[in-house]
């Protein structure tokens, strides 16, 4: 069945006013089906004609499958604060981050599979046990100044980058293509925050 499997370590340290925060999380992942091994040919219908017909005949068979990968990621955390004057803190921040596919992409019915490879009733997109987590690496500075003792103006600048995300591609496979979901996306998201209070 689905393995899904996580821990997270963290230590803090302070001095004066001086802050560290330090967390390193690991993340293990396998959907716990077979994939197909060649989606070019999932079902075989290009093997040598001398082979048995029943690796012949279009359909997915046992033979046509293989196990899952795990997915194995690491993702290091890291921030710090301090102030820089009685009025004034900084802070900044360093993380990466993984997103599990939804599992409505990585999953799909041999039936159906078969059934897309040689005539599609429709165009669908087809789930893939081995689609990656989608990665977000994210930085962060930030400074809060009081303006008195009831107001204070909080400023935060972001960066994100995140890769792997997940789209459809269309595979030439035999005899029918396929839409397959895969991780093919990556974006960059940026921003700034400013806030009274």
């Amino acid at each position: 069945g689905k393995k899904i499997f996580s821990f997270y370590v963290q230590d803090k340290m302070e001095y004066e006013g001086l802050v560290l925060r330090g967390g390193l999380r690991y993340d293990l992942f396998n959907p716990g089906v077979k994939r197909v091994k060649d989606l070019s040919d999932p079902t075989g219908s290009s093997q040598d004609p001398n082979a048995p017909a029943s690796r012949r005949d279009q359909t997915l068979t046992s033979a046509d499958y293989e196990s899952a990968k795990n997915d194995n990621k690491i993702s290091p955390r890291f921030s710090i604060s301090f102030p820089v004057s009685e009025k004034t803190q900084f802070r900044m921040s360093y993380g990466k981050f993984f997103q599990q596919p939804n599992l409505q992409d990585l999953y799909v019915s041999p039936d159906f599979l078969s059934r897309q490879s040689i005539a599609p009733p429709f165009a669908a997109t087809v789930g893939n046990p081995n689609l990656k987590a989608e990665t977000s690496t994210q930085y962060e500075v930030g400074i809060r100044r009081a303006l008195s003792e009831k107001v204070a103006i909080d400023v935060n600048a972001y960066y994100k980058d995140v890769v792997d995300m997940i789209n459809s591609r269309a595979i030439a496979s035999k005899p029918n293509g396929l839409i397959l979901s895969d991780n093919l996306d990556e974006g960059v998201i940026q921003g700034l925050n400013i806030s009274l209070e």
